[in-house]
């Protein structure tokens, strides 16, 4: 980590137009004319009024015009197949809205590249041969509802799936309703990748709402709604028999309300797979279950995080001892490792459950690295609140409450038998609550109260709380450092920092909490890089809490994460009127989660995770989710210069100096590499105002000649108000020979004036993909680079 030397602001500090691409080993010697065969055979350069901008090129074509009648009894089975098959690569294939289409078999679309819509209902009249399935890269199925005749019972095979994505790449499914199914509503298999289910609408089922199974990777889910289902409402499955699990999958804001027969949310054996703001209402099993499971010879689970929301009325099924949550291993040699279920409220659960939640094993597989944190048990229940056969050194709690009550940390209680109905700890954290103007401090915002407060906070023991009341303005002349572990310091009250040399607010132990305090500076003169000049500062340790905090001015970054901090949270965080960033992530911190950040009027980025070479790990696992950036002075909106598994979700971005949204690897800063930033929805307004810079709105580069750079998604982003004169909305750039790969930019939406140039890359097309782009609305056709 770099304390003394100024991180990357502007870099590439100038990443020309049109850059050239340096000659890599191996590569034929005509790729070193670089330019000039650029020049000759044409960027993806999208410009109004060229073919590349204008709408898809396609027929639109009626099934009705094509022979189906669409009165709900006619079998237009082989109107609409016949009309499946001859569609081509930009076709729409209309289902009129009022129209109900019958099909006694099943339906394939296999055409790539085909939109199917029109707001028109499929009628499945066989239960045995009721499937719609999309077999073909870059299908859209949109605004189409799919229902069934009377069903007998659960069905399994593929051809009983509803709406079944067979494998392929690049499918979207949105706003599609599944009114009734045989087997699942909605079932991803064969391989899937790159796929989005966005809006879909489930009920009905006779097994899970949405079912993704079979090798699935890559997809996302986003508010997905299934009611009164057979099975699990969400549910990712792997097999040991498919040779690998599904992985990177992210689910946002599903809602499921009622499973007649199993849990709202699942994971059986799966890998880095995200579920956020979950709500979950009237399940017969778990609320949120994670599982490796030996009855089905499931794989392991390597990575899973349910971040926010809500189970209600879990574990109604008196034949099933779930409780709300479950971590399950029922397999002698696979592992259930990296596990995260967080800030999650739990109310409503059967009270005749052995427990809230649990963590089990019964047959000797391993588990290791489980965290349980913020959960919120509310209301009437089971007696118990954990329950864990498993060595506390496998998992961790941390800031559960029980009707408001803070419960202290389970990790040193007995460990329990798998079946026993040992009750967890329900009292109040024990411990004293001082407050800094009982020990001497005086806060009038003049007395400089340093030797007071660093005094509390050097007696404060485990489970104390310090308090900074409301009202009162703490002035300190000197770095206050919170060195002692499980406490927290709230209140309401301010601390004033009057020396921008000596600045910060030190959280340096262990399961440090600071809530509901205001950080303040006298003026600044000039912008500061050290340690000691950070006006919050997460020093390294594990479990530190920062939240609804508000930072009014620093002379370096707002927040500053670094020192291989781990597990860290960051919510409701406010930050205003930096001389650097305003919330900087770097120095090996790993796990840890920013959620609703407000930045403004910062001096460079709004919010950054920065990993250097010399750090020897970079920054991984590190979730923003819904930051708010509004003014940068001199940097970027968000960014990742150098990490691993970095993920922001519903950014919003206004009024930056560069880029709204940079991925980097910079050769200048000796950064390192990138290997996977998923950047997921919301808007980026007024980027690059800067002219000295040309970044454009969105910026992936590497400016390394021996790191990678690969693995980055960026999707849903609506972009606008770009600087003009800008040589492009959005850019692919490498200058010095290093690795690009596997770069996704998809479903970007470009509004409003801004530069001619869509897009602009140097690299050759196989290294990245684009798709479902739009300019003022209308559909770009992605023309690749040579």
């Amino acid at each position: 980590m770099r304390l003394t030397t100024p991180r990357p602001v502007r870099g590439p500090a100038q990443p020309p137009a049109v850059p050239r691409r340096a000659r890599r080993p191996g590569r034929p010697a005509g790729i070193a004319l670089g330019l000039v065969a650029l020049v000759v055979l044409g960027w993806w350069s999208v410009r109004p009024g060229t073919d590349a901008a204008g709408p898809v090129v396609g027929r639109v074509v009626s099934v009705v015009d094509a022979g189906a009648v669409g009165d709900g009894v006619t079998d237009d089975t082989r109107a609409l197949q016949a009309v499946f098959d001859a569609a081509a690569p930009g076709d729409t294939v209309v289902l009129p809205a009022g129209r109900t289409f019958a099909h006694g078999d099943v339906l394939s679309l296999a055409s790539a590249g085909v939109t199917v819509t029109g707001g028109g209902t499929l009628l499945a009249t066989s239960e045995q041969r009721s499937s719609l399935v999309l077999a073909a890269d870059d299908v859209v199925l949109e605004d189409v509802t799919l229902t069934i005749g009377a069903t007998s019972r659960r069905w399994e095979a593929a051809e009983q799936q509803r709406l079944r994505v067979d494998g392929h790449s690049g499918v979207v499914v949105r706003d599609v309703r599944v009114q009734g199914s045989a087997a699942a509503g909605v079932f991803v298999g064969g391989g899937a990748a790159e796929f989005l289910l966005e809006g879909v609408q489930v009920t009905g089922t006779r097994a899970d709402g949405i079912h993704i199974t079979g090798r699935s990777r890559d997809g996302r889910v986003v508010a997905p709604v299934v009611r009164d289902v057979g099975d699990d409402g969400v549910a990712v499955v792997s097999y040991r028999s498919d040779g690998q699990p599904c992985a990177r999958i992210v689910v946002d804001s599903p809602v499921v309300d009622g499973s007649r027969g199993g849990r709202g949310i699942s994971v059986v054996g799966g890998q880095d797979v995200t579920y956020r703001d979950v709500t979950v209402t009237d399940t017969y099993a778990a609320g949120i279950y994670v599982a490796a499971e030996g009855g089905w010879d499931t794989a392991g689970v390597d990575g899973v995080d349910v971040q926010g929301g809500t189970v209600t009325g879990a574990n109604s099924g008196v034949d099933i001892d779930h409780g709300a949550v479950l971590v399950y291993n029922g397999t002698p040699d696979r592992a259930v490792r990296d596990v995260v279920v967080s800030g999650v409220t739990v109310a409503g659960t059967r009270p005749s459950a052995s427990r809230w939640v649990g963590l089990v094993t019964d047959s000797g597989g391993e588990v290791s690295d489980v965290r349980l944190e913020g959960l919120a048990l509310d209301g009437p229940g089971p007696d118990t609140t954990f329950v864990s056969n498993e060595s506390s050194t496998t998992y961790r709690t941390q800031g559960w409450t029980r009707d408001g009550r803070p419960l202290p940390d389970h990790r040193d209680e007995q460990v329990l038998d798998a079946g026993a109905a040992a009750s967890g700890p329900a009292g109040p954290v024990a411990g004293r609550v001082v407050s800094v103007v009982d020990a001497g401090a005086v806060g009038d915002g003049v007395t400089d109260d340093t030797r007071a407060l660093q005094a509390v906070f050097d007696a404060a023991a485990p489970g104390d709380t310090v308090v900074l009341p409301a009202g009162r303005t703490f002035a300190h002349g000197d770095v206050l450092s919170l060195a002692s572990a499980g406490v927290t310091v709230t209140g309401g009250g301010t601390l004033l920092a009057t020396s921008e040399q000596r600045s910060s607010l030190v959280l340096a132990a262990d399961d440090v909490v600071l809530e509901d305090v205001t950080l303040t500076i006298g003026a600044t003169s000039r912008r500061w890089e050290a340690a000691e000049q950070q006006r919050l500062r997460v020093d390294g340790h594990s479990g530190v809490v920062v939240r609804d905090v508000r930072v009014q001015g620093s002379a370096a970054a707002g927040v500053f994460v670094g020192g291989g901090a781990a597990e860290f949270l960051l919510e409701g965080v406010q930050v205003t009127g930096t001389r650097a960033d305003g919330i900087h992530i770097t120095g090996r911190s790993r796990d840890g989660r920013v959620v609703a950040p407000v930045v403004r009027d910062v001096g460079d980025d709004g919010v950054a995770v920065v990993s250097y070479r010399s750090d020897g790990q970079p920054c991984a696992r590190i979730v923003v989710d819904s930051p708010v950036v509004d003014g940068s002075r001199g940097g970027r909106g968000i960014s990742v210069v150098g990490g691993q598994d970095v993920t922001y979700r519903d950014v919003t971005v206004t009024d930056t100096y560069a880029a709204g949204i940079y991925v980097a690897a910079e050769g200048g800063w000796d950064t390192a590499g990138v290997d996977g930033v998923d950047v997921q929805g919301g808007t980026v307004t007024g980027a690059n105002s800067g002219v000295d810079i040309d970044h454009g709105a969105v910026l992936v580069y590497n400016g390394t000649p021996d790191r990678a750079v690969r693995d980055v998604v960026v999707s849903g982003v609506t972009v606008a108000g770009t600087r003009p004169s800008a040589s492009r909305w959005v850019g692919l750039v490498t200058d010095s020979g290093g690795e690009v790969s596997d770069v996704r930019l998809e479903g970007l939406a470009l509004d409003g004036p801004g530069p001619d140039t869509t897009f602009v890359s140097n690299e050759s097309s196989t290294t990245y993909r684009t798709q479902g782009w739009t300019r003022d609305g209308r559909p770009l056709l992605p023309r690749q680079v040579p």
